[in-house]
């Protein structure tokens, strides 16, 4: 985002999923003895009081020096689902793209479902694979669902696409690894009714894609009404005071530190992913480009200009919906979607000072 800009990178966060408080605090004490105006931090979580969350309170102690963006989670929508949220924090939600990589799956019955694949084989469009609902499989009802590995083991599943349901604690690229083992040529996903009508992408092993949980409950009823179920694959979060802003966050080619997948034969240093972890690092870039013509400045002069020129309306000039397709109000988008030309001159900006947040701290003290 910010042309020359350097970004030192400091880790916190381990490939297991798992960091710990004093990891993150030592990360953020490392990019400040490197001399940064900026931190971002794309770790989120459920929220909870200020005075047990580390990031919170190490955001607090440098605030007057240094702009703090963190990840609002990808969570909701549901009330107390926002992570990372104190006042002195530019908290990041995220939005989709006005373009998608997209495919279509195709019923024997020719209803047609859009969505988004990472994944494009060089097959005929015109080739149609038996569907196989996953939870259908012989082995344990708990796991089979979910696609997860080891959980598929009926004979007649070679050569299929296969149903799987979003959840079950298995990674999506997990369950389309799991597809492919046992013979799978394909994968739909179907979501759980909290992603509405969103559609991520992933990089997938195989072709695949995910569907809404209405649409899924469409693809089970024409599977029930044939012997010979086919189809064709064709190439944030509520709180009071967050998030602040949306910016760019589903379907995000990023770089990668690892072959994509782990597979061997895969060179690719870059991935496509989704959530508020790729959209805070857009908020991040936002502010080193105001900082730069703006050095004076202060972190919460900065997470103003944004605030008030954020866009509400999309690039149709309609309002921006939420997943259930709905106007998004406050609780979804914040101010709105970030709008980085016209945040280099707000026209005016409200600054808080470092004792204005004394109040807040009195606020938590009354209601813990």
């Amino acid at each position: 985002m910010q042309e020359f800009g350097e970004v030192p990178d400091h880790k916190g966060l381990f490939s297991d999923g798992g960091c710990s408080d004093s990891d993150i605090l030592a990360a953020m004490d490392a990019a400040i003895d490197d001399g940064v105006d900026i931190l971002s931090i794309s770790i989120g979580g459920s929220t909870q009081p200020f005075y047990d969350d580390n990031i919170v309170l190490g955001a607090y102690s440098v605030t007057e020096r240094y702009f703090v963006t963190c990840s609002a989670g990808n969570s909701g929508p549901f009330i107390g689902s926002v992570g990372n949220a104190a006042p002195w924090i530019l908290t990041v939600g995220a939005s989709t793209l006005d373009r998608k990589i997209k495919a279509t799956v195709k019923l024997g019955n020719r209803e047609e479902f859009e969505g988004e694949s990472a994944y494009h084989p060089r097959i005929s469009n015109s080739t149609f694979f038996t569907l196989f609902d996953a939870g259908k499989n012989a082995s344990d009802e708990s796991e089979t669902p979910y696609c997860k590995q080891g959980s598929l083991t009926s004979p007649a599943i070679r050569g299929k696409t296969f149903i799987c349901l979003d959840g079950g604690d298995i990674p999506r690229v997990d369950k389309g690894k799991a597809v492919k083992d046992v013979g799978g040529v394909g994968m739909i996903i179907i979501n759980q009714p909290d992603y509405g009508v969103t559609k991520v992408t992933y990089a997938h092993v195989l072709l695949a894609m995910d569907v809404s949980a209405a649409d899924g409950m469409k693809f089970f009823a024409y599977m029930n009404s044939t012997t010979n179920p086919v189809a064709t694959i064709t190439e944030t979060s509520h709180g009071i005071l967050k998030p602040n802003i949306i910016g760019p966050g589903v379907n995000i080619l990023a770089a990668w530190p690892t072959s994509v997948g782990d597979y061997k034969n895969t060179k690719s240093t870059f991935n496509i992913i989704s959530g508020t972890s790729m959209s805070r690092p857009h908020l991040s870039g936002v502010a080193a480009l105001l900082k730069s013509p703006h050095p004076d400045w202060s972190p919460a002069s900065i997470r103003s200009a944004m605030m008030t020129t954020a866009d509400t309306l999309n690039l149709a000039n309609n309002p921006i919906l939420d997943e259930r397709l709905l106007p998004a109000d406050i609780f979804a988008i914040g101010a709105g979607h970030v709008n980085p030309s016209r945040a280099n001159d707000p026209g005016l900006i409200y600054d808080t000072p470092f004792e204005d947040y004394v109040p807040y701290f009195l606020w938590f003290e009354l209601h813990k």
